[in-house]
């Protein structure tokens, strides 16, 4: 990751779904709502320890139509008709970097807040770099649209086991609060849908 990293708009989708079908369709399907307000296809994950839930990341070209249609009346409408458990939450953020994942990844969401994003970010880019390794690499980072302070970091993964003994070690969150982190990071396994 470098300073030049491409910044980009994105819309995250957190919801749990009953009918697999019907989940399909909303992924599969011309879903016209989503094209209406100018959000693409990014990737799918489900969470490990619930598969029946998924986390839904799309991009956007301008942040203010994904705020659009996080408000709108359409997006309530869905709920029965692609068999979601309720409403899907909504997370607008701002991807600082993106990066290919394998079609096969494991993943692990870290959110916490932080004192000042953009201090925290060349921070934890510069810890990045320096702890770089096979079985673990930084994906995305993501600041909180309307809510910068609130930081998210999608890694792929080898190892599972080890990566959630480095996601509950004392020395995460004190590496972590030491770039200005105000909460111990919540973690959040994934496995890559497509």
């Amino acid at each position: 990751m470098d300073a030049d990293s491409l910044s980009m708009s994105c819309v995250v989708l957190n919801y749990q779904y009953l009918d697999h079908n019907k989940f399909l369709n909303w992924i599969d399907g011309s879903d016209s709502l989503r094209s209406a307000f100018g959000l693409k296809a990014h990737s799918i994950f489900r969470i490990l320890n619930d598969t029946s839930r998924v986390l839904e990341l799309l991009t956007v070209d301008n942040i203010a139509n994904g705020y659009d249609f996080a408000r709108s009346s359409q997006l309530k409408q869905i709920t029965e008709s692609s068999g979601f458990v309720s409403r899907p939450t909504v997370y607008l953020l701002n991807a600082v970097h993106m990066g290919d994942k394998e079609k096969s990844a494991t993943c692990m969401l870290l959110q916490h807040d932080v004192q000042d994003f953009d201090t925290w970010r060349k921070d934890f880019e510069a810890y990045n770099r320096v702890n770089d390794n096979d079985n673990m690499r930084a994906l995305c980072i993501f600041s909180t649209y309307k809510n910068p302070n609130k930081a998210s970091v999608l890694m792929e993964i080898k190892n599972v086991e080890m990566a959630k003994m480095m996601a509950s070690s004392p020395e995460l969150d004190s590496t972590m609060r030491a770039m200005g982190a105000t909460t111990k990071p919540r973690m959040t396994l994934l496995e890559v849908y497509r």
